[in-house]
């Protein structure tokens, strides 16, 4: 694959308590916000790649975005997509909150 495409496919790590929660060392998953456009293979081969680690499993969720007022104006969040990667056992990433 193009390692240009390789590089767009991840936008940002996803840190909040749930990302946090699953990815204890039970489940070993680490969940990225990813381009809208990439697939499933596309995923992993990224992550492999850019974190040198082997990836079990990728899931994808599609997230529509919600509609939020803006004091007297009607507005939407965008539309995003996240992947949550599973990592086989004995690899880690060491991401964590700041």
């Amino acid at each position: 694959m193009n390692l240009m495409k390789l590089m767009r496919v991840i936008k940002a790590p996803i840190i909040s308590e749930k990302a946090s929660s699953s990815g204890s060392q039970v489940y070993q998953q680490i969940v990225f916000r990813v381009n809208k456009g990439s697939t499933k293979m596309e995923v992993k081969q990224a992550v492999e790649y850019l974190f040198s680690v082997e990836v079990m499993n990728v899931n994808t969720v599609n997230i529509k975005g919600k509609k939020k007022k803006y004091h007297q104006r009607l507005g939407c969040k965008n539309d995003m997509k996240k992947a949550y990667v599973t990592l086989k056992k004995g690899f880690q990433i060491g991401l964590t909150s700041p």
